[in-house]
């Protein structure tokens, strides 16, 4: 133990010579090695420690894996033949790695054996590999400055870089590092470029061929002549180097384009705008409105036969003095000039079923789009079957030579089951009227009620409610196509010693019992008069002035009792 502390105590450093750089320095643990890809390098290590231990061998390797130890590197897979160890391998051993590779990316660790006990110290450096790359402007223009550079992904210290033009050295043009400059460009200095480092002249960069490029710097949006038309052609132009690849349209507020290719046909009204690209950039160009003057033809898509239908020729914009034409299935509909956009169809049939457009006069080669008007026709057919109506619905839908047919049968019932509600629900009242409603089950339905009175063959009014102002018996009929029924008969009274009831009374009775009536209160108010003889006649009660006969007819008398 006390052996491995004063040794970690040591001072071990790595002197890094790189056959690429043909330089030397000194460099403490745990720096980076640069070295190009395909190269030579060199590391050299020495270390110092106590004269009192004696250092078996040192090697170079790998990090092992934790708890274990690590291995030589002359040993491991894919450096056969490529390591070299240099020096007495004591205290000074150099390590030599030719041919480098990207695969030997790796970090490189330092061992020794002192006395039978090894010791190995990791990190001992890292090591990146580079290629060479020539990297220019996205974009070179006549007359500008422009720069090449020699570019690695690492740095590679004192390195000189040589740059060809064309496979030829190129002389009397400003280097700067691994910069060229090319000052101002200009078509001379089209080319096939390349770099190298000196002393490894032999693993040159791939070269790049450089000439005038640029993006698209503009884009010209033409359109053609406006006409009555139902599109407009716009066609989109752009400077650029190398040329534009792809052209592509967009309409204002939509994210996704609407076309692409040079040209492109507006078919609707709005703000267009093309981009144009090429492998250096993109160019956008402001928003043009497009306005079409198109033909539509509005019609509703389906009519029943019978029907009246209105076809409308619209336009977008304002024509001068139009005439209009009408088109049935490619035929000349009209006969004489129409100044109004509408055409009327009166009493539609079957054979008005067809493709219809519109046209102004002097642009008959454009019209609008054909627009299909397809007719709806019902037939019905009744029959009887074992003593039951039923009902046969024939739908046909006609367009042009086509139609759909749909069948359809239902049973049918007259009137059944009618009865008539009282609203109030009480059919006991003293003064207000009543509303009466009559309902019944019926197939068809039913089309129309009627009220009468007990006894009275005129009707007292229609219509499914009734609003009855007398207290008498009233009833209802419901009738549709295939009949008539009558509701049971409902009394309306005020006696509140009395439950309605349907209508089941004798007739004579009712007369009876008002005849009483009368004559009982008739009596009292008699009564009551002769005892309040003495009052003054301005002290009359109510009764006994709505009694007088002075005032009052017999039939007057009768109501405000029966009241």
């Amino acid at each position: 133990m006390f052996v491995k502390t004063v040794f970690q105590l040591g001072l071990i450093f790595l002197l890094v010579n790189s056959g690429a750089l043909q330089n030397s320095w000194n460099v403490p643990i745990l720096q980076k090695v640069c070295a190009l890809e395909g190269s030579t390098v060199t590391v050299n290590g020495t270390s110092k420690y106590p004269t009192v231990f004696k250092v078996v061998k040192a090697l170079w390797g790998l990090p092992p894996n934790k708890g274990k130890e690590l291995h030589d590197l002359r040993n491991e897979p894919g450096y056969s033949g490529r390591v070299e160890y240099l020096g007495d391998e004591v205290s000074y051993i150099s390590l030599r790695l030719s041919d480098v590779q990207k695969s030997d990316e790796n970090m490189y660790c330092f061992k020794l054996i002192i006395d039978d006990s090894p010791y190995q110290y990791c990190p001992g450096f890292t090591l990146n590999v580079t290629d060479l790359q020539v990297i220019v402007p996205a974009e070179l223009r006549e007359g500008e400055s422009a720069v090449l550079t020699c570019e690695t992904n690492c740095f590679l210290s004192g390195a000189t870089y040589i740059w060809y033009k064309n496979g030829l050295i190129l002389t009397g043009k400003i280097t700067k590092y691994n910069n060229l400059y090319l000052e101002p460009f200009s078509s001379e200095n089209a080319g096939s470029y390349s770099c190298a480092v000196r002393g490894y002249e032999h693993l040159p960069s791939p070269a790049q061929y450089i000439s005038e490029r640029y993006g698209p710097i503009y884009a010209l949006v033409s359109t053609t002549k406006r006409v009555e038309s139902s599109s407009v052609n716009l066609t989109c132009s752009s400077d650029a180097k190398p040329p534009v690849e792809n052209y592509t349209w967009f309409k204002e507020n939509e994210a996704s384009p609407v076309g692409s290719g040079q040209s492109y046909r507006a078919l609707q009204n709005g703000l267009y705008y093309c981009e144009a690209q090429n492998i250096i950039g993109f160019k956008r160009l402001a928003a043009v409105s497009i306005t079409i003057k198109d033909l539509q033809l509005i019609a509703p898509a389906e009519v029943t036969e019978g029907e009246s239908v209105i076809l409308t020729c619209k336009t977008t914009c304002s024509l001068t003095d139009p005439t209009f034409i009408w088109y049935k299935n490619t035929h000349d509909l009209t006969t004489n000039t129409f100044k109004s956009n509408k055409l009327h169809l009166q009493r539609v049939s079957s054979e008005d079923a067809g493709s219809y457009n519109c046209a102004v006069r002097g642009s008959e080669h454009l019209p609008s789009p054909a627009q299909y008007l397809s007719v709806r026709c019902e037939f019905y057919l009744l029959y009887y079957i074992l003593n039951k109506y039923y009902i046969l619905n024939c739908i046909v839908i006609l367009t042009m030579n086509c139609f759909s047919l749909s069948l359809s049968t239902n049973s049918l019932d007259p009137p059944k089951s009618v009865s008539v509600s009282i609203s109030p629900s009480s059919e006991r009242v003293e003064y207000n009227p009543v509303n009466l409603t009559c309902s019944s089950d019926a197939n068809p339905p039913v089309e129309n009620y009627t009220w009468f009175k007990e006894n009275e063959s005129s009707p007292v009014g229609s219509g499914q409610s009734y609003r009855a102002l007398e207290h008498v018996v009233y009833y209802c009929e419901a009738q549709n196509k295939l009949g008539t029924m009558r509701s049971p008969a409902v009394s309306i009274t005020k006696d509140a010693n009395k439950i309605p009831q349907l209508l089941n009374l004798d007739m004579k009775k009712q007369k009876k019992l008002i005849s009483n009536d009368l004559h009982r209160k008739t009596r009292e108010t008699l009564e009551n008069n002769h005892r309040k003889q003495n009052v003054g006649p301005s002290a009359k009660d109510d009764t006994y002035a709505a009694l007088d006969p002075a005032d009052r007819k017999s039939d007057d008398v009768y109501q405000t009792l029966a009241y």
